[in-house]
């Protein structure tokens, strides 16, 4: 990176990390990477032509450590990609900070997420809330779940001759 990037970045880096915080007062809260890119251009009247995706990934990076030196929570699980989910890099900054096994990089951002909203959130329900996926993962999700439209138009196998039945449930070799 070239010294202006890295001055931007640093401009920007506690922008983000304040609009993070914020952000987690709110149960359910994110922040997409285009909402933290406009705040922190705009907040700081400094302006790039540099992709987003060449710079958003630095700032949230240090965004990771900073939070993980403050003992906050994991604040950058609240910031996502237009889809709901966390980008790869997330993964990264969990690696930095915290370490250990990831299986599910969108369920263990769900639970850091729930880890901000429990130390910032003024509207937490009284359960203490739940670790979700956004609302736009969890459709995502959904999809690809559900089984495709070929699959629910078989029938069953047949006990007998082991033929796929119609979909009458009818076998059309031994019925």
């Amino acid at each position: 990176m070239t010294t202006k990037t890295e001055q931007l970045m640093k401009t920007w880096t506690p922008l983000a990390y304040d609009l993070l915080r914020d952000t987690a007062g709110t149960y359910g809260g994110v922040v997409t990477y285009l909402e933290l890119s406009e705040h922190v251009q705009s907040a700081s009247g400094q302006r790039t032509t540099m992709l987003l995706m060449n710079w958003v990934g630095p700032v949230l990076d240090m965004i990771a450590k900073q939070a993980h030196r403050a003992e906050d929570p994991p604040l950058a699980a609240l910031c996502v990609k237009s889809d709901g989910a966390v980008g790869d890099g997330y993964l990264k900054s969990i690696e930095a900070t915290t370490g250990g096994p990831v299986e599910d990089l969108q369920q263990r951002a769900a639970e850091d997420r729930l880890t901000c909203y429990q130390k910032f959130a003024s509207d937490l329900p009284a359960d203490g809330g739940t670790a979700m996926l956004t609302k736009q993962a969890r459709a995502k999700k959904e999809r690809v779940v559900r089984k495709p439209v070929a699959e629910k138009l078989q029938g069953d196998i047949c006990p007998t001759c082991f033929m796929q039945k119609s979909l009458t449930g009818l076998c059309n070799n031994c019925d």
